[in-house]
């Protein structure tokens, strides 16, 4: 699913949100913003759509963007993407990407989404934070594009979360995240350890005292 904010208004259009596999919902709007949405629900990056104009609030989203970050869509609208930044971002390459996407004005029409050339993209990763301060290395690609029914610019993001990998360890490393990203990481696995080992073990041990004494209680007696 993929969802435009039902505040921001552009031109005469209204909100929409469309699931990928609506029955008929897409054919009913031929509108620029509805097909973004629908190619947004069905992509399997994290995509959000800004406002190319300052501030540069984030207006539409995806589900994939919200199992990323945590944050549902009207959490997030109304707010820059910088809702995803903490401690640990670099200020410094956020603020040289953003000048980046800024200047580019090479422009991706909506059909593109996905196959944008790389002459329009601007492309950083980024230590950045879930709601629940969970901190990952987030790889964001984005561009500039135009309504075609009313001209107002946006800029689409294209984003996932690298983890596993020496340069994702390294960025982790550089902002002082890496111990607290390993801990959260040793205790899920701790705890799975004891889902499927030590808690059957635990419901298991009643019965295998029961054997036990049933087996001892018909044991041949010594002489």
């Amino acid at each position: 699913m993929a969802s435009w904010n039902e505040e921001h208004k552009s031109g005469s259009m209204q909100a929409v949100s469309e699931e990928a596999k609506g029955s008929g919902a897409a054919s009913v709007r031929s509108t620029w913003r509805s097909e973004l949405c629908a190619k947004m629900a069905l992509s399997s990056e994290a995509v959000i759509v800004s406002e190319a104009c300052a501030p540069g609030k984030i207006v539409a989203c995806n589900a994939v963007w919200s199992e990323l970050c945590g944050y549902e869509a009207d959490e997030a609208f109304c707010h820059t993407p910088k809702i995803l930044q903490g401690k640990g971002t670099s200020v410094v390459k956020a603020s040289q990407f953003a000048d980046a996407v800024r200047s580019n004005n090479t422009y991706t029409h909506s059909e593109e989404l996905g196959f944008a050339t790389r002459q329009a993209v601007n492309f950083v990763k980024l230590l950045n934070y879930t709601k629940s301060g969970r901190p990952f290395v987030h790889c964001l690609k984005t561009w500039r594009t135009q309504d075609e029914d009313t001209g107002a610019e946006y800029f689409v993001t294209e984003s996932h979360e690298e983890k596993g990998t020496a340069v994702s360890r390294a960025v982790l490393r550089s902002a002082g995240e890496l111990a607290s990203a390993e801990e959260k990481a040793a205790s899920a696995s701790n705890a799975q350890l004891a889902a499927t080992i030590i808690l059957p073990l635990l419901v298991a041990w009643p019965v295998l005292q029961a054997v036990a004494c049933m087996m001892n209680s018909h044991s041949m007696p010594m002489v």
